[in-house]
């Protein structure tokens, strides 16, 4: 009998969203699959596997020979996510024929800070990438929509990520008017994820006459000194927190009453999606991609438009004041809930990739 076994190959393992899909992978095969993570740079967090099966390396030339020492072939699926990794992943493809899964987790438009020129190699590579893997798998339907000439084709597909275990979703969970008046934000602590513009919005609501409330952040990062320094200036303390990240960051999810995703740009969102079937009230500014997809076009939280910071201060001050069990239905919920599970994902990939 053959060993059916699964490669999962990412540039780095921090605590974002690649991360969290590689973790979703990792439990959704191991129990009947034969899992190995190959990672070509720096590892920070821990990967829920055995050690002798994750292999960090630095240089092109390393992935290639321990694929060889592990007798890799075209019997082995490859799973590959962000840029450097996908291109590495085309390159392994060509050299043992395998089947290669490559992943779109982060949006492919232009970003503020790149050159037009560095927007369109990266379109014309993902063009080749997209051409050549056998499939290619977006976080969401607003990534798809960003690949021209390639959003009706059968290699392209859309799978959320998976951030849940299905066990999660029956457990109880605290109704949101019975929670402590806290509201939440968690992600690294980098320019991305906006939490200059959840502490501007806690300035407003402490000048309506807002008091007795506490936003939390959760996360580390760079602008850690910048966002303190404008905490300080805001003269919010009382107010606002910044909590180091932690692995179980869903205790905060779950007694927090108002979820805020500030970012300015995602790929998905995975801490929408957890503070969602954590029964949050949830508020997302309208943004690419992923919270449309999540919040189903506003009918499961808050959506709003991309930077109006007082309409921010307005949603969350009627989640403050909530005063309902839930936001929609469990029931509704749950089935929301459902398709962010890893069984989810994994059925899909079995059922629409893997056997294909």
């Amino acid at each position: 009998m053959i060993t059916r076994r699964i490669f999962i190959l990412v540039p780095l393992f921090h605590d974002g969203g690649v991360e969290q899909w590689a973790k979703g992978l990792i439990e959704g095969f191991k129990d009947d699959w034969e899992v190995h993570m190959i990672v070509h740079g720096e590892i920070t967090h821990p990967i829920p596997l055995e050690d002798k099966r994750i292999y960090q390396v630095s240089r092109f030339s390393q992935i290639v020979r321990t694929l060889k020492q592990l007798d890799f072939g075209k019997e082995d699926i490859l799973f590959s996510s962000l840029t450097p990794a996908n291109m590495r992943g085309l390159a392994i493809k060509f050299l043992f024929r395998c089947k290669l899964i490559t992943g779109v987790q982060v949006s492919l438009m232009k970003l503020a800070w790149e050159s037009h020129f560095k927007f369109l190699i990266r379109r014309f590579l993902y063009g080749i990438i997209l051409w050549y893997a056998d499939y290619t798998i977006t976080a969401s339907n607003g990534i798809k929509q960003e690949i021209p000439g390639w959003r009706n084709s059968k290699k392209l597909k859309v799978f959320w990520n998976p951030v849940i275990k299905e066990s999660f979703l029956g457990e109880r969970k605290t109704p949101i008017h019975e929670r402590s008046r806290i509201v939440l934000g968690v992600g690294r602590l980098e320019r991305q994820k906006g939490f200059d513009r959840l502490i501007r919005a806690t300035r407003k609501l402490v000048d309506m006459g807002e008091s007795n409330f506490k936003v939390r952040i959760v996360g580390s990062g760079s602008l850690e000194n910048e966002l303190r320094e404008q905490i300080k200036k805001e003269s919010l303390q009382e107010f606002v927190e910044l909590t180091p990240f932690t692995p179980d960051v869903f205790n905060y999810y779950l007694e927090s009453k108002v979820f805020v995703l500030s970012s300015l740009y995602e790929g998905f969102g995975n801490v929408l999606a957890e503070a969602l079937v954590s029964n949050c009230y949830c508020i997302s500014f309208d943004i690419n991609h992923g919270p449309s997809d999540i919040l189903n076009n506003g009918q499961f939280g808050q959506l709003i438009e991309d930077g109006n910071i007082d309409r921010l201060t307005s949603e969350i001050q009627k989640g403050l004041n909530y005063n309902q069990e839930t936001f929609v239905s469990e029931e509704k919920l749950n089935l929301q809930g459902k398709k962010f599970t890893s069984d989810f994902y994994i059925d899909r990939l079995k059922n629409e990739i893997i056997s294909s």
